[in-house]
């Protein structure tokens, strides 16, 4: 499977490389979690949800029923892509584990308690504070990782984080247009607070 192109690359995911030199690929074990973890990206912030309340002059109950949707371009343009893990130099290190958290959290102690952080949990790996994120991938990458596993912040089911060049997806498949996979993405839908939009 193909790494997002650099022109393309935004660089603000989990656990991109803060210094730019290496990619990231995303991937999850099982469909239901890669859905949950793409669509979660497209639930509409509290914040952003008030702030457009507050501009028509509606109730947020109003503001919420018109945010939080998916459009049809949007399903059209993603697929599903299976495939197996080939890991190609070093090996996949698991954020989960306390022993390893210790370490990083040790070694980087200084940079993130510049940001607040004085023990690196399972929260703080978890949060969306990237200037603490990022670097964990950093760490990583210069200890030799092929990537990282970790849970998913929505079912806390098993994800990956795989660097350039170290570890890849084969190709387990063909593509699957998740236009023929509505069947199960509506009750996800469901579940996050999202609405599926019949306008391109």
């Amino acid at each position: 499977m193909d790494l997002t192109p650099l022109q393309h690359c935004i660089w603000q995911h989990r656990f991109d490389d803060p210094l730019r030199t290496y990619r990231t690929l995303y991937c999850a074990q099982q469909r239901k979690t890669s859905f949950l973890e793409v669509l979660e990206f497209l639930r509409p912030k509290l914040s952003a949800v008030r702030e457009l309340a507050e501009k028509l002059g509606v109730p947020l109950e109003a503001a919420e029923r018109d945010t939080g949707k998916v459009t049809l371009s949007w399903i059209v343009s993603h697929a599903l892509a299976p495939g197996f893990l080939q890991i190609v130099l070093g090996q996949i290190l698991d954020l989960d584990d306390p022993a390893l958290r210790r370490k990083i959290g040790m070694e980087r102690a200084e940079l993130f308690l510049e940001h607040g952080v004085e023990k690196l949990d399972i929260s703080t790996v978890r949060s969306p504070n990237r200037k603490v994120t990022q670097p964990i991938s950093r760490f990583l990458y210069d200890l030799g990782a092929a990537g990282i596993q970790f849970g998913s912040n929505v079912d806390g089911k098993l994800c990956l984080a795989l660097f350039e060049d170290r570890a890849r997806l084969d190709p387990g498949g063909p593509p699957e247009p998740l236009a023929g996979l509505l069947h199960e993405i509506d009750p996800i839908l469901e579940d996050l607070g999202l609405t599926l939009s019949w306008q391109l």
